[in-house]
C-alpha cells in the first residue's frame, strides 16, 4: 500500500512540475479579459493549491527549484501575502488549474490528465474545431425576423412562461444560437433588434421594465389582426393566381378553337 502511494506521488510530482513550468511561462494576469475581441488573445494559466487540511489556500506565482512561490488567501479575502511551500507539500495539496485559451476556459483538478491533454493537443484542437464551426456559421447570413415574426415569438414564449422578460441580445441568442455573438454582423444585427423592440414598445405592444421588455396584453390582439390580414393577403394572391391561370387556359382554349378558322383565311 505504501509502495503504491509512493509511486503515485512520484508520478503526480512529475506531472505537477510539468504543469507548474508550463504555468510559469504563461501566468494569467490579475484581470482576465472577457470581451469577445480581447478574449481572442488569451493563452495563459492560473494554478491554485489548497491544503487538504485547509491550512493554506494559495495562488501559484512561480516555481523556484523545489519551492513553490505564490500568494496566500488572507482572512479578509484576496491573495496578497507571499507564501512559499516545498514541492513535496504541493504534491499532497488539492490542485486546480484554469487554462484560458481564446474564448475558452478549461478547468482541471488533476495535473496528470491536464498535462496529458496538453501533450496530445486536446485544448488546442478544441479551440480550432470551434473556430471551424464558427467559420461555417459565419458563412450563413443571419435570418432577420421582421416585427410581427419577432412579436409572434415573444407572445409564444410569454404564453409558455407568463411574466418572462426579454432583451434583444438574449432573444438573438435563442433564435440564432449563442454563436451569434461571434458573427461578423453581430453589432449591426444587435442594433436592428434594439430598433425592433423599441418600435414594438412605441406601438404599446411591449413595455420596458428594468432595461428589459415584457409583452403587453394588446400584443395578442395585434398579432391576431396581423395574422388575419396576412391570411386575407395570401387568399387574395391565390385568387389572383387562379384568375390568371384560368385566363391563360381560356386563351389557349380559344386559340385552339379558332385555329381551323385562321387556317382557312
Amino acid at each position: 500500500m505504501l509502495i503504491t502511494r509512493g509511486v503515485n506521488n512520484v508520478i503526480r510530482k512529475f506531472f505537477l512540475v510539468k504543469v507548474l513550468k508550463r504555468f510559469t511561462r504563461r501566468p494569467a494576469p490579475n484581470l482576465i479579459p472577457l470581451s469577445s475581441q480581447r478574449a481572442r488573445d488569451r493563452n495563459y494559466y492560473s494554478v491554485r493549491l489548497v491544503a487538504r487540511d485547509q491550512s493554506f489556500d494559495m495562488l501559484v506565482g512561480k516555481l523556484e527549484g523545489d519551492m513553490v512561490v505564490g500568494r496566500i488567501l488572507g482572512e479578509g479575502g484576496g491573495y496578497r501575502e507571499e507564501y512559499i511551500i516545498p514541492l513535496s507539500t504541493a504534491v499532497d495539496a488539492n490542485f486546480e488549474v484554469q487554462y484560458y485559451l481564446d474564448k475558452f476556459e478549461f478547468s482541471s483538478s488533476n495535473p496528470i490528465t491536464f498535462e496529458i491533454g496538453s501533450w496530445i493537443g486536446y485544448y488546442w484542437a478544441s479551440v480550432k474545431f470551434d473556430a471551424l464551426v464558427q467559420w461555417a456559421y459565419n458563412r450563413k447570413s443571419l435570418v432577420l425576423r421582421e416585427r410581427y415574426d419577432l412579436l409572434r415569438y415573444l407572445v409564444e414564449k410569454t404564453i409558455e412562461n407568463p411574466g418572462i422578460k426579454f432583451s434583444p441580445v438574449i432573444v438573438m441568442g435563442k433564435l440564432h444560437t449563442n454563436r451569434v455573438v461571434w458573427h461578423p454582423d453581430f453589432s449591426s444585427r444587435h442594433r436592428y433588434y434594439h430598433l425592433l423592440f423599441d418600435s414594438l414598445k412605441e406601438d404599446l405592444l411591449l413595455t420596458k421594465v428594468d432595461m428589459q421588455y415584457v409583452v403587453a396584453p394588446r400584443a395578442l390582439s395585434a398579432l391576431n389582426d396581423y395574422e388575419e390580414e396576412s391570411r386575407r393577403h395570401s387568399n387574395a394572391i391565390r385568387l389572383q393566381l387562379a384568375i390568371a391561370f384560368f385566363g391563360v387556359v381560356s386563351a389557349i382554349a380559344t386559340a385552339i378553337q379558332a385555329w381551323p378558322i385562321w387556317k382557312k383565311l
